[in-house]
């Protein structure tokens, strides 16, 4: 018998002959791998710069421990995701030999899946868990999402054909692109309780060689620069009219612990930070802890920084654990472009950032002694408050004359000039900003003990001896 002989039809059918020949919209691959891989090494330096305030609008999502897989900022894998994607989709469109295109194909199908279950994992922890989004993130995952999609529908290696030899399997395909997902989910979920993610930096502030001139006395009303933003022209204050002490609040006030604030009033003590960069007088600011303390570190916040908010109480731990030794200088700094010029766009977080700034400085100016059960009231809520919700309880605390005439008092508004200096001479950036002699920690800090650790090494006290459980 004579054997039959296969035709192939795909070379001598005149319309199949041309099938190999992908859809020109797979040239949109390259182009959306390219974007995507650029938009995440942006992620990836922005998160390597620490978490912060001014984190453009991204601090949830940075400052999660789902932004990190181990200690790596999951951005940087992604770069490397996209750049095989770009790489693997040149190759199958360009490739001379079906077994280059087909192995092309493979890879391409494998990345597709992991980066479409990977953008449906981290839009889901952004919308149910954060209840925050980033738009960056998001736009990384859209450009990524649409890569795959175009990869997983138009992808010819489902089928016979000439252009890439036989079909290929999907469970050959899916399996390890699931694995490579599971472990991506699975490390995520339980790596951070054994290792969380770190997210601050330490920057070095070497010593100044010319000393700035010292501070001034702002509580007199009269405020210049200390030496790093042009000079106010002085103000001549008339003394304050005595102030009536406040009826007292009808409910229980809740503040942190006398020990927390120090409000006696002390001589003027000079505090030298960042290397001379910063240089505040005691006197003119709110302090938390003791103004006697040994160890002065000085704290720039926001009133509207969620980052800020998260560590509040970590600091008013400290310094009770501390007893005495250390104490913290309280300079807030509105992220507001009304009252800050250095902030070039307003986040939604700190709309009301220059009223709250203005309002906690007008009740230390008002009252020393309240200003510390201000200030824990603010922070020890979910969310900030309304304006109209600050100002009341302002109001509550040192009443309602002594509450205006200490806003409309120039030494608000000098203040205010006085901590955007300050924020300036250290090149801006995010905040809250942990600044020590020679060193200042940017972000997020994660716990007490993480606390310790940077006194211990930037602040030289040693970790206080806490009881045994």
């Amino acid at each position: 018998m004579k054997p039959v002989q296969r035709v192939d039809y795909e070379s001598q059918n005149p319309r199949r002959r041309g099938a190999h020949k992908e859809s020109p919209l797979l040239w949109l691959v390259p182009v959306l791998a390219v974007c995507a891989a650029g938009l995440a090494g942006v992620i990836a330096w922005l998160e390597m710069q620490g978490v912060g305030c001014g984190s453009a609008g991204c601090t949830e999502a940075f400052g999660s421990v789902w932004s990190h897989w181990w200690k790596i900022p999951v951005a940087i894998p992604a770069v490397a995701v996209y750049v095989v994607m770009l790489c693997a989709s040149l190759l199958a469109l360009t490739a001379g030999t079906p077994a280059l295109r087909r192995n092309a194909w493979s890879v391409l199908v494998v990345v597709a899946i992991i980066v479409s279950c990977a953008t449906l994992w981290f839009t889901t922890i952004q919308l149910a868990l954060l209840e925050q989004v980033c738009p960056l993130c998001l736009t990384d995952h859209a450009l990524g999402f649409a890569a795959a999609l175009l990869i997983l529908t138009m992808t010819p290696i489902w089928r016979s054909s000439r252009s890439c030899g036989p079909a290929v399997r999907p469970p050959v395909l899916v399996i390890p692109a699931g694995v490579m997902v599971v472990v991506l989910i699975v490390g995520q979920v339980i790596i951070p309780h054994f290792s969380p993610p770190v997210h601050y930096t330490v920057k070095d502030y070497p010593e100044i060689k010319e000393t700035p001139p010292a501070p001034p006395n702002i509580s007199s009303g009269v405020g210049t620069s200390t030496g790093v933003t042009p000079p106010v022209p002085p103000v001549t204050v008339t003394p304050d009219p005595p102030i009536t002490p406040p009826t007292p609040p009808t409910t229980a006030p809740v503040g942190p612990t006398p020990s927390l604030v120090d409000n006696e009033p002390l001589a003027p003590r000079q505090i030298s930070a960042a290397g001379g960069r910063v240089i505040v007088n005691m006197a003119d600011w709110p302090t938390l802890g003791p103004r006697d303390a040994k160890y002065v570190a000085v704290l720039m916040f926001d009133y509207g920084c969620p980052i800020c908010r998260q560590l509040h109480p970590i600091l008013e731990k400290a310094i009770k654990e501390y007893g005495g030794q250390v104490a913290i200088v309280s300079i807030v700094v509105p992220l507001n472009s009304e009252c800050n010029k250095a902030v070039a766009k307003t986040d939604p977080h700190h709309i009301n950032s220059c009223d709250y700034a203005r309002d906690s400085l007008a009740v230390f100016r008002a009252d020393r002694g309240k200003w510390g059960e201000y200030d824990h009231w603010f922070f020890d809520r979910k969310e900030p408050p309304t304006p109209a919700q600050a100002k009341a309880r302002a109001e509550e605390l040192v009443g309602v004359d002594n509450f205006a005439r200490a806003l409309a008092d120039p030494f608000v508004e000098l203040h205010v000039k006085e901590s955007v200096g300050l924020y300036q001479s250290l090149g801006g950036g995010n905040i809250p900003k942990l600044i020590m002699p020679n060193k200042a920690v940017e972000g997020k800090i994660e716990n007490v003990e993480w606390l310790y650790q940077i006194f211990q090494s930037h602040l030289h006290v040693d970790p206080p001896a806490l009881p045994k459980p």
